[in-house]
């Protein structure tokens, strides 16, 4: 029985591992985001800025899902265990409310 179950674990964790791991498309994306912020150049403007420059590159006003945190895009997994990606724009404000640092991460919906 024990041999049985290494058979039936073994897998299931391999699946876990690798089933939601990064792929190339969600590397790709981020990347893409962050040459596109880098061109905006986001350190020192304002969330009106920020607000306006998701209006120009077709991100949802209302994508905010937290204060700090934006999602960019979302896309559809390829993997047997995620089924989306978000790929989120964290920022920071300082006590003037501008921008004062960002980052770009992706995060999946998986089981």
């Amino acid at each position: 029985m024990t041999n049985i179950s290494n058979w039936i674990v073994l897998p299931t964790i391999l699946l876990v591992l690798f089933g939601c791991s990064s792929n190339d498309a969600v590397v790709e994306k981020e990347h893409e985001w962050r040459t596109k912020l880098e061109q905006f150049q986001p350190i020192g403007k304002t969330r009106k800025e920020l607000f306006d420059w998701q209006n120009k590159n077709g991100v949802q006003l209302d994508s905010f899902p937290h204060k700090k945190g934006i999602i960019l895009e979302s896309i559809e997994g390829d993997g047997l265990v995620c089924s989306k990606w978000n790929i989120y724009l964290a920022i920071d404000v300082d006590s003037n409310e501008k921008i004062s640092s960002y980052s770009v991460s992706s995060a999946g919906t998986c089981l």
